[in-house]
Protein backbone atom coordinates (compact mmCIF):
# COMPACT_ATOMS: atom_id res chain seq x y z
CA UNK A 1 0.00 0.00 0.00
CA UNK A 2 2.99 2.44 0.67
CA UNK A 3 3.84 1.90 -2.89
CA UNK A 4 0.35 2.82 -4.51
CA UNK A 5 0.32 5.70 -1.96
CA UNK A 6 3.58 7.18 -3.22
CA UNK A 7 2.08 6.73 -6.95
CA UNK A 8 -0.75 8.80 -5.80
CA UNK A 9 1.53 11.53 -4.19
CA UNK A 10 3.89 11.78 -6.95
CA UNK A 11 0.48 12.10 -9.09
CA UNK A 12 -0.29 14.86 -7.55
CA UNK A 13 3.16 16.79 -7.08
CA UNK A 14 3.16 16.77 -11.00
CA UNK A 15 -0.21 17.99 -10.91
CA UNK A 16 0.76 21.01 -8.68
CA UNK A 17 3.65 21.91 -10.78
CA UNK A 18 2.04 21.53 -14.16
CA UNK A 19 -0.84 24.44 -12.55
CA UNK A 20 1.59 26.75 -11.11
CA UNK A 21 3.88 26.80 -13.79
CA UNK A 22 1.11 26.59 -17.09
CA UNK A 23 -2.16 27.68 -15.47
CA UNK A 24 -1.71 30.75 -13.36
CA UNK A 25 -3.76 33.78 -13.65
CA UNK A 26 -3.29 35.87 -16.85
CA UNK A 27 -0.20 38.37 -15.79
CA UNK A 28 0.92 36.63 -12.94
CA UNK A 29 4.68 36.19 -12.50
CA UNK A 30 6.37 33.62 -10.57
CA UNK A 31 7.65 36.68 -8.38
CA UNK A 32 3.91 37.94 -7.72
CA UNK A 33 3.18 34.27 -6.19
CA UNK A 34 1.53 34.25 -2.83
CA UNK A 35 4.00 32.22 -0.61
CA UNK A 36 1.58 29.55 -0.09
CA UNK A 37 1.90 28.97 -3.63
CA UNK A 38 5.72 29.26 -3.40
CA UNK A 39 5.31 26.70 -0.72
CA UNK A 40 3.57 24.11 -2.40
CA UNK A 41 5.85 24.49 -5.79
CA UNK A 42 8.60 23.66 -3.55
CA UNK A 43 7.18 20.81 -1.59
CA UNK A 44 5.42 19.13 -4.83
CA UNK A 45 9.31 19.07 -6.03
CA UNK A 46 10.79 17.56 -3.33
CA UNK A 47 7.80 15.16 -3.02
CA UNK A 48 8.93 14.26 -6.59
CA UNK A 49 12.82 13.75 -5.76
CA UNK A 50 11.82 11.80 -2.86
CA UNK A 51 8.83 9.54 -3.23
CA UNK A 52 10.83 7.56 -5.94
CA UNK A 53 13.30 6.28 -2.95
CA UNK A 54 10.14 5.21 -0.70
CA UNK A 55 8.86 3.14 -3.49
CA UNK A 56 12.12 1.15 -4.83
CA UNK A 57 12.81 0.34 -0.90
CA UNK A 58 9.21 -0.44 -0.02
CA UNK A 59 9.08 -2.68 -3.36
CA UNK A 60 12.28 -4.17 -2.70
CA UNK A 61 11.04 -5.42 0.69
CA UNK A 62 8.03 -7.04 -0.48
CA UNK A 63 10.11 -8.54 -3.02
CA UNK A 64 12.11 -10.05 -0.18
CA UNK A 65 9.00 -11.15 1.92
CA UNK A 66 7.41 -12.71 -1.26
CA UNK A 67 9.50 -13.80 -3.65
CA UNK A 68 12.53 -14.45 -1.72
CA UNK A 69 14.89 -11.98 -3.26
CA UNK A 70 17.82 -10.49 -1.04
CA UNK A 71 18.15 -6.90 -1.76
CA UNK A 72 18.50 -6.26 1.91
CA UNK A 73 19.52 -9.92 3.31
CA UNK A 74 23.17 -9.60 4.13
CA UNK A 75 23.78 -13.61 4.28
CA UNK A 76 22.89 -13.92 0.59
CA UNK A 77 24.77 -10.18 -0.40
CA UNK A 78 22.25 -7.77 0.11
CA UNK A 79 22.80 -4.85 1.84
CA UNK A 80 21.04 -3.81 5.39
CA UNK A 81 22.12 0.23 4.75
CA UNK A 82 20.53 -0.18 1.55
CA UNK A 83 17.63 0.07 3.58
CA UNK A 84 18.40 2.86 5.97
CA UNK A 85 20.09 4.48 3.05
CA UNK A 86 16.54 4.44 0.42
CA UNK A 87 14.12 5.01 3.75
CA UNK A 88 16.34 8.44 4.96
CA UNK A 89 16.59 9.72 1.58
CA UNK A 90 12.67 9.76 1.59
CA UNK A 91 12.53 10.23 5.67
CA UNK A 92 13.93 13.20 5.99
CA UNK A 93 12.51 15.21 3.30
CA UNK A 94 9.25 14.12 4.55
CA UNK A 95 9.89 16.44 7.48
CA UNK A 96 10.38 19.10 5.24
CA UNK A 97 7.33 18.37 2.56
CA UNK A 98 4.74 18.37 5.95
CA UNK A 99 6.76 21.50 7.22
CA UNK A 100 6.48 23.75 4.17
CA UNK A 101 2.47 23.99 3.49
CA UNK A 102 2.01 25.16 7.13
CA UNK A 103 5.18 28.28 6.91
CA UNK A 104 2.90 28.84 3.23
CA UNK A 105 -0.22 28.90 4.92
CA UNK A 106 1.17 30.96 8.08
CA UNK A 107 2.93 33.34 5.25
CA UNK A 108 0.10 34.29 3.51
CA UNK A 109 -2.41 34.43 6.04
CA UNK A 110 -0.69 36.75 8.86
CA UNK A 111 -0.29 39.84 5.79
CA UNK A 112 -3.65 39.40 5.09
CA UNK A 113 -4.88 39.78 8.38
CA UNK A 114 -2.76 42.06 9.77
CA UNK A 115 -3.23 44.12 6.65
CA UNK A 116 0.45 45.01 6.09
CA UNK A 117 2.46 43.76 2.53
CA UNK A 118 4.68 40.49 3.44
CA UNK A 119 8.05 42.39 4.40
CA UNK A 120 11.13 40.01 2.59
CA UNK A 121 9.29 38.14 0.28
CA UNK A 122 12.51 37.28 -2.09
CA UNK A 123 14.08 36.05 0.89
CA UNK A 124 11.10 34.26 2.56
CA UNK A 125 11.07 32.60 -1.16
CA UNK A 126 14.66 31.82 -1.29
CA UNK A 127 14.47 30.39 2.38
CA UNK A 128 11.36 27.94 0.88
CA UNK A 129 13.65 26.88 -1.78
CA UNK A 130 17.11 26.53 0.24
CA UNK A 131 15.02 24.45 2.72
CA UNK A 132 13.66 22.16 0.07
CA UNK A 133 17.18 21.63 -1.25
CA UNK A 134 19.18 21.17 2.01
CA UNK A 135 16.79 18.59 3.09
CA UNK A 136 18.18 16.15 0.40
CA UNK A 137 21.28 16.80 1.66
CA UNK A 138 20.63 16.05 5.63
CA UNK A 139 19.74 12.45 5.27
CA UNK A 140 23.00 11.47 5.43
CA UNK A 141 22.95 12.61 9.25
CA UNK A 142 20.61 9.35 10.60
CA UNK A 143 23.78 7.24 9.19
CA UNK A 144 26.31 8.64 11.70
CA UNK A 145 26.33 5.70 13.56
CA UNK A 146 26.10 2.62 11.21
CA UNK A 147 29.36 2.43 10.06
CA UNK A 148 30.24 0.78 6.59
CA UNK A 149 28.69 -2.02 5.06
CA UNK A 150 30.12 -5.19 5.43
CA UNK A 151 32.41 -6.87 2.70
CA UNK A 152 31.94 -9.20 0.61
Amino acid sequence: MITFTEVSALAVAVEIVVTVFKQRAPGMSLDRMPLFVWSMLVTAFAIILAMPAIMVASTSLILDRLIGTHFFNPSEGGDVLLWQHLFWFFGHPEVYIIFLPAVGMVSTILPTFSRRPVFGYLPLVMSAIATGVLAFGLWVHHMFTTGPSAPR
